[in-house]
């Protein structure tokens, strides 16, 4: 009796704070449910199918307002369709496949530069399209695979959706109590850490947090209300900037009373402003230097924060974060098309690539040779070297690490239980991706769920 009430209060205290399902659940039950049922019903690629698709869709709804996610993930299951029957057209030719590909390679390239959750529509597109071709190529049928994605895509829609009704406005609240939770504690790390690199990764977040707020009021219906959050976002931005003079006046050498003075202030501040009261802390003058300079810092974050000096949003710094999707996709895509864009040099080099992975396969008649071309689109998600490099790193350690896992499970494990621990580590994986352990462990984890997919599937 005392566990369940425990595990009622646990949950009740969740419910009532929560804006949203777990990300680890919202998308792992969709992958699961697919595999489970197309497996049960003894299809086992489009159990695989399902499961990858709800995998991409759910990652892709995210962050997003409800009306914003029945959007995407409706677009997103059209693509998977799209994808799934040029896959299907197009597999018995081998030329026009590869145009297919490295035509699909080139057009992600291009949204390289496009908002997360609009640039994961071509690498969706792109990651169904190679396993469709290779369902197609060992003889699997189109309909059961199309049924497969599909139903995928409508779990994927019900888990994401399903609380609309409960949590409307909740996900909007959590946004701007982390933004003004990312202001405060990036001033209060004024105190604590002369760090650059500290500082940085707190002044990285509050602006993510704010990019993030300012997607979400692009999509709210009422434009009252999208107006007050862009006008408290205007004043948190321009507070910003105060925050970053600041910085900079505390890596002068000041004396150490002026130091400890403004240490105390700033120290009164973030109390006020957690406690969201107006701030009256004073930061008390000396006869040193930099003191006119940090005074009138001090007063222009007061008079910012203090009074309502924002009739109506001033976008003529921030016009990238107010714009609607529509209007950034299609700005975005235009840099992209000039001459000697870094978004065409990322193109081609994937395009290339995907070229010779799949004349390698070709040529040597590998066995699951889609492998080759699946590893190369994933690693080259992005045009910096250095992060490419350690992708390509994380991925070389997931395959080895997968194979050996996928290896002990397939030898030591009894067949009947390999669906079990298949959902196991898929639950596992999804959790730790969504989390920052998965910027080290990605590749074992991702590559260690296909394995395990793959081997059931043999």
């Amino acid at each position: 009796m005392m566990k369940i009430t425990t595990l009622t209060t646990m949950f009740s205290r969740w419910f009532s704070n929560a804006a949203d399902i777990p990300d680890s659940i919202r998308i792992t039950l969709p992958m699961l449910v697919s595999l489970g049922m197309f497996y049960s019903l003894g299809f086992t690629s489009a159990g695989i199918s399902g499961l990858i698709t709800a995998w991409l869709l759910g990652t892709q709804a995210r962050s997003l307002p409800y009306l914003k996610r029945l959007q995407i993930l409706s677009i997103s299951a059209v693509i998977t369709v799209m994808a799934t029957y040029l896959a299907f057209l197009v597999f018995d030719n081998m030329w026009l496949s590869a145009i297919t590909l490295c035509s699909i390679a080139i057009l992600y390239g291009l949204m390289s530069n496009q908002r997360p959750h609009i640039r994961l529509f071509g690498y969706n597109f792109g990651f169904i399209y190679i396993m469709a071709i290779h369902f197609a190529a060992v003889g699997d049928s189109f309909t059961i695979i199309l049924m497969a994605n599909i139903f995928a895509a409508l779990c994927v829609m019900l888990s994401s959706l399903i609380l609309w009704p409960f949590f409307n406005g909740r996900i909007l609240q959590q946004h701007t109590v982390t933004v003004d939770n990312a202001l405060t504690d990036w001033l209060n790390e004024l105190r604590f850490s002369d760090n650059e690199a500290q500082l940085a990764a707190k002044r990285q977040f509050f602006y993510q947090s704010a990019h993030n707020l300012a997607y979400y009021s692009n999509s709210i219906s009422s434009s009252k209300r999208a107006i007050k959050i862009k006008i408290e976002l205007q004043r948190l931005l321009e507070m910003s900037e105060y925050i970053i003079c600041l910085e900079r006046a505390l890596s002068f050498d000041l004396h150490q009373s002026t130091r400890i003075r403004l240490f105390k202030w700033i120290e009164l501040t973030v109390e006020q402003l957690k406690n969201n009261q107006q701030i009256t802390a004073t930061f008390a003058t000396n006869e040193y230097k930099n003191t006119p300079y940090i005074i009138d810092i001090i007063e222009k974050f007061k008079r910012c924060y203090n009074f309502d000096t924002f009739s109506s949003p001033d976008n003529s710094k921030n016009i990238y974060l107010f714009t609607s999707d529509s209007a950034a996709f299609i700005g975005d895509f235009c840099q992209a098309l000039k001459f000697n864009s870094k978004e065409w040099r990322h193109a081609g080099k994937i395009a290339v690539t995907l070229a010779v992975t799949q004349f390698l396969t070709e040529f040597y008649h590998l066995p699951q040779g889609y492998w080759i071309s699946l590893t190369a689109f994933i690693v080259l998600l992005t045009s910096s070297m250095a992060v490419t490099n350690h992708r390509i790193w994380n991925r070389f350690y997931g395959t080895a690490l997968g194979g050996i896992y996928c290896f002990v499970c397939l030898y030591f494990i009894p067949p009947q239980h390999l669906i079990l621990l298949t959902s196991i580590s898929v639950f596992l994986l999804i959790w730790l991706l969504l989390t920052k352990t998965y910027q080290s462990i990605y590749g074992s984890f991702l590559y260690l769920k296909f394995c395990l997919t793959y081997y059931i599937r043999c």
